[in-house]
């Protein structure tokens, strides 16, 4: 591989789509040079070119390439990925943050590929080609199948196999459940850690301010602030399993076949609780039951949640100190919500339209607040009724 074409100084200095081009020119001509190694077989059978299927995307520090590898009839032989960190020069920008933080996600990348490698075709990472330090660039193949929250979203607006789909899906959120529980296990730290009731105080009180910051309203979220925070002391002397996690486990991000499972993108990995990662994901399929408005399918986020549930704990159960995290993982979307009250690319469209006309005001005043409430004091109420605290007026 070869370094000395271009470095991350001179890269800082351009404008994206300058930057776009010199990168791509770059990652293809490596690509090239290097695909005997990489595919030693491929390349002793065809004459294989390594082009671009589609032009790059950028994504928030990211830019997103997508690389055929194809013979010289132009039949697609093999497709990667490049992720490409673009760092926007600014006054006080992290640029080693952002080099470390590739380098990591490589490094961590290839060791969950070859401790997958040694388990079953059925829980697999897709493999990590190469890294390229001075573009901070990583190559992996990429994923095969669909994503689960391609999946979900066919299965909520079909009107006819919904329940074959129902079933599938709930195969394919059991295999994610065992695979991040492999996971965790593959990569446990050494002891479980006390629940951190101070933690859980720090995070609940700045969603709280998030949550003002955003014009909702303290006679409105206090009350569920203060519930939340009296049941944390239920939990101070529980452990929590530690692990390495994942760190952005959601439905975008797990690939399935009919066969497989394969997680991608490790770019925030980090060692923390294992609770963490569970709760997220189910945080995310909760949230797909918001804004839905055919009654006949909201059963299915339920459902969903057991069988991931069931995956990672064999059984489909909700550990208290576990709901807890969910609980105020839920308290953290809330704001979001009311800043934009969706990620639906429709909704996302119209959202300064609402805003201007006053109308989603109204909406945050009744819809968004109303949900969040109802949600949250559910959770509340179990929850107290499992740790013994008495029901509250």
């Amino acid at each position: 591989m070869q370094t000395g074409e271009i470095t991350k100084e001179s890269l800082d200095t351009l404008a994206l789509e300058q930057w776009k081009q010199t990168v791509s020119a770059q990652i293809l001509a490596r690509l090239q040079e290097n695909l005997a190694q990489y595919y030693p077989e491929l390349a002793a059978r065809h004459e294989v070119r390594a082009m671009l299927n589609k032009p790059p995307r950028r994504r928030r520090f990211t830019v997103i390439f997508e690389i055929g590898l194809r013979n010289r009839a132009g039949v697609l032989l093999k497709s990667l990925i490049a992720k490409a960190y673009r760092i926007t020069p600014k006054a006080g920008a992290r640029d080693q943050d952002i080099a470390r933080k590739s380098q990591r996600e490589f490094t961590f990348h290839r060791q969950v590929y070859a401790f997958f490698a040694e388990q079953s075709d059925e829980y697999s990472v897709v493999r990590p080609v190469d890294y390229f330090p001075d573009l901070l660039t990583l190559i992996i193949e990429k994923a095969e199948g669909a994503d689960l929250g391609e999946l979900i979203q066919v299965a909520r607006y079909s009107l006819g196999g919904y329940l074959h789909r129902k079933s599938q899906l709930g195969k394919y959120f059991q295999r994610a459940g065992k695979w991040l529980a492999l996971m965790h296990r593959g990569f446990a730290a050494e002891q479980p850690a006390r629940f951190e009731a101070a933690h859980f105080e720090e995070r609940v009180n700045h969603y709280y301010e998030r949550f003002k910051r955003v014009g909702g309203k303290r006679k409105v979220a206090e009350p569920i602030r203060d519930r939340i925070l009296a049941l944390r002391h239920a939990f101070t002397h529980a452990f929590v399993p530690q692990a390495h996690l994942h760190g952005d486990f959601k439905l975008r991000h797990i690939f399935v076949t009919e066969d497989r499972v394969s997680p991608i993108d490790f770019g925030n990995e980090l060692a923390g609780a294992a609770y963490d990662d569970v709760a997220r994901l189910l945080v995310e399929i909760k949230l797909l039951e918001y804004g839905f408005a055919l009654p006949m399918r909201r059963e299915l986020m339920r459902y969903l949640q057991e069988q991931f549930l069931h995956g990672y704990f064999g059984a489909k159960r909700w550990h208290p100190v576990l709901r807890y995290y969910y609980l105020v993982w839920l308290w953290a979307k809330w704001d979001r919500r009311l800043k934009k009250l969706a990620t639906n690319k429709l909704i996302k469209k119209v959202d300064k339209i609402l805003q201007a006309t006053g109308v989603k005001s109204i909406i945050n005043q009744t819809y968004v607040n109303g949900w969040f409430q109802r949600e949250l004091l559910a959770e509340i109420e179990i929850l107290e009724k499992e740790v013994g605290i008495g029901k509250r007026a």
